[in-house]
């Protein structure tokens, strides 16, 4: 084969994996996304959701024993447009700040648990469980028959006894059911409630010597459409 046909058939072979190469990516896809809810609602809290345990004198608290500093609750309500499936769900802003162990805010140790910061030499300072007893709701004015959770988006839905204590890890939702249906959420246009929390500190001995420590509990709760 002499070097000129050689040449433009090398060339040719470079123009067609060329030309390959670009229609391999001539093509892209696109996506038209969106969620229709049946009506939008709103989340509010009695006290803009402060739970203030206000000051503690120091000689008040053990300090060789986990200090509870007990319950206290608000009222909490949530307003639609329309009559709509939906639940609540807890972020823990602070989840680095559980202590590790049991008996933390009333709960054993796990993801029932929200920090409340730590103090100025980083010690953890306690937790806190957060609850919304089902006796509590009204659903448009109406007892509402079970509290209900999920653990998998709203899938599934189980009563039993954490269905009325919210979960730190962003997972379990929280909602409620009326007597015609049971076991599923009922769609509602108005709910009101009781959100009540309950705190437990460190020892004072675990805490610093000779400084103020500020309780720092901060969690966002948020309405799941189901």
């Amino acid at each position: 084969m002499n070097t000129k046909l050689l040449k433009q058939l090398t060339l040719a072979t470079a123009l067609m994996a060329a030309v390959g190469a670009a229609a391999a990516n001539d093509t892209a896809d696109i996506k038209v996304i969106g969620r229709i809810t049946p009506g939008a609602c709103e989340l509010s809290l009695g006290n803009g959701g402060t739970f203030d345990y206000d000051q503690m004198d120091i000689s008040t608290l053990s300090a060789v024993a986990k200090n509870s500093l007990g319950a206290k609750d608000t009222d909490v309500s949530i307003t639609c447009s329309g009559p709509v499936q939906a639940g609540l769900r807890a972020i823990d802003n602070q989840a680095a700040s559980v202590p590790a162990g049991t008996g933390w805010g009333g709960s054993a140790a796990g993801t029932g648990q929200f920090g409340l910061g730590t103090a100025s030499d980083g010690t953890m300072i306690g937790a806190y469980v957060m609850t919304l007893a089902a006796k509590s709701v009204q659903l448009d004015g109406a007892a509402a028959s079970k509290g209900l959770r999920s653990q998998d988006n709203g899938k599934t839905w189980i009563n039993d006894v954490y269905s009325e204590s919210f979960n730190s890890g962003n997972k379990r939702i929280l909602s409620w059911s009326n007597a015609a249906a049971p076991g599923v959420p009922a769609a509602f246009t108005t709910m009101t409630g009781t959100l009540g929390v309950s705190t437990v500190i460190q020892p004072t001995d675990n805490l610093p010597v000779g400084r103020a420590v500020d309780l720092n509990g901060q969690a966002t709760l948020e309405v799941v459409y189901l």
